[in-house]
């Protein structure tokens, strides 16, 4: 699969530039070693009832996934500390895509992922709706789930094209939202979290990928990130200050959804119809002036 045309077609999407440089992160601490034995990792969560909204309510204003809110949320925070209209992350899915008509997975136990890079930008004077169907937009862009990008940089073979995809740059955070804990382990369930610690899974002195990994789950009712960095090149203090940025984010876009009196849209509803964003507003306003009579 990764030496078929249907893969080389995606290499422009996954070597094109992005519109604006992208952010590097802030040091505290220049010339660190960003390895395991220096990892500290600070934990944040929303209530129960902003959780309930973020899950069940906020989705219905812009026909929105639980990603395209965190990686607004993060973004917006992201720029409030970097200085820069754009962010270059590595977003972890699943990777159980449909790739293939014949191969079942459903029998199939195991931890699936794909790791690709997206280019999250922060539009200049945007409102929060503005933003949130930019990064919803963008993530829709991305295609066959983002496994195309590893196929073509590790397995096709291909040096040239490795080089190509590598040349565009390293993304310095990580983030994975894990999903909803509470439903795949219900009181019912005869498993659980356990409360001690499995233990570092690499050596102490290995190097760090990231800068940044954050990584989100549904915990107890309550949504959790958890932001994991070096102690050698970032002050607690730091990292908490742009936790605390995302969470207000957060808060920031359930209250814009849930002062909405309609419902949003994007292009991406609309695939068949090849609208841009300024057109499907003319359209929308249009209807809403036939509704009310104008």
């Amino acid at each position: 699969y990764a030496q078929s045309e249907e893969i080389e077609r995606e290499l422009e999407f996954w070597t094109s530039a992005p519109n604006q440089p992208v952010a590097h992160l802030p040091l505290d601490f220049e010339g660190g070693e960003n390895i395991v034995s220096s990892v500290k990792t600070h934990s944040i969560s929303l209530t129960e009832e902003e959780t309930k909204q973020i899950l069940h309510e906020v989705p219905k204003s812009y026909r929105t996934q639980i990603n395209d809110v965190l990686l607004t949320a993060l973004s917006r925070s992201m720029k409030s500390w970097t200085r820069r209209g754009a962010l270059l992350v590595d977003f972890e899915a699943h990777g159980r895509e449909h790739s293939f008509d014949d191969i079942d997975l459903t029998r199939t136990v195991g931890w699936f992922t794909s790791i690709y890079p997206v280019v999250l930008e922060t539009p200049e004077g945007g409102d929060i709706g503005v933003h949130l169907k930019a990064v919803k937009e963008r993530l829709r862009t991305v295609p066959g789930g983002g496994i195309g990008y590893g196929l073509l940089r590790y397995v096709r073979g291909d040096a040239g094209i490795a080089e190509k995809i590598k040349s565009r740059g390293e993304a310095e955070v990580v983030f994975n939202y894990g999903g909803q804990f509470d439903q795949s382990l219900p009181e019912s369930s005869p498993f659980s979290l356990a409360k001690e610690s499995p233990g570092s899974a690499r050596s102490p002195r290995a190097l760090r990928r990231y800068l940044l990994e954050i990584n989100a789950f549904v915990i107890k009712g309550q949504l959790t990130l958890y932001w994991t960095y070096s102690e050698n090149l970032h002050r607690r203090e730091t990292i908490e200050r742009v936790a605390a940025g995302m969470m207000e984010e957060l808060r920031a876009i359930i209250a814009h959804c849930r002062g909405l009196e309609t419902a949003a849209y994007t292009p991406s509803d609309f695939p068949a119809a090849k609208l841009s964003q300024k057109d499907l507003d003319k359209l929308m306003g249009k209807i809403k002036q036939v509704e009310r009579g104008v």
